[in-house]
């Protein structure tokens, strides 16, 4: 999902954190170390963090944390998956692309293990953005 700033017209990308409507201070203190962590990491394979948000973005009375990054127009990966399954992919979604973004997913988790001495425990088609 993505939502545009008022002021400054930028559009950023967020997700919404599921927490089964539990979300106490040990998971609000997990949150904010991972931020931490999310500002250490600059490698080009990885979104660009902007912050966290506590407060829900629909009701201002109760907590949805929200990880914000850069917005990526192309999506994710698992939506070109769908798209390419159904004949509706960009033309510019071939063969090359896909062993460039291979490539590229494997640099960047070199990178965090060997750099970062951190391991991404959601590596998934729905959290690789495309940006080509």
């Amino acid at each position: 999902m993505h939502l545009q700033t008022l002021k400054t017209k930028k559009i950023y990308a967020f997700k919404i954190l599921i927490t089964n409507g539990d979300f106490d201070y040990h998971d609000q203190s997990s949150l904010i170390r991972y931020s931490f962590r999310q500002f250490i990491i600059k490698h080009p394979g990885f979104a660009k963090f902007k912050g966290i948000n506590f407060q829900s973005l629909k009701d201002s009375t109760s907590i949805e944390p929200v990880i914000i990054t850069k917005f990526y127009s192309k999506g994710s990966l698992s939506n070109m998956l769908q798209q390419e399954l159904h004949s509706l992919a960009e033309l510019e979604w071939n063969f090359t692309k896909k062993i460039i973004l291979l490539i590229g997913v494997a640099n960047a988790m070199n990178y965090l293990h060997e750099e970062c001495s951190m391991i991404h425990s959601a590596l998934k088609p729905e959290n690789i953005l495309l940006d080509y």
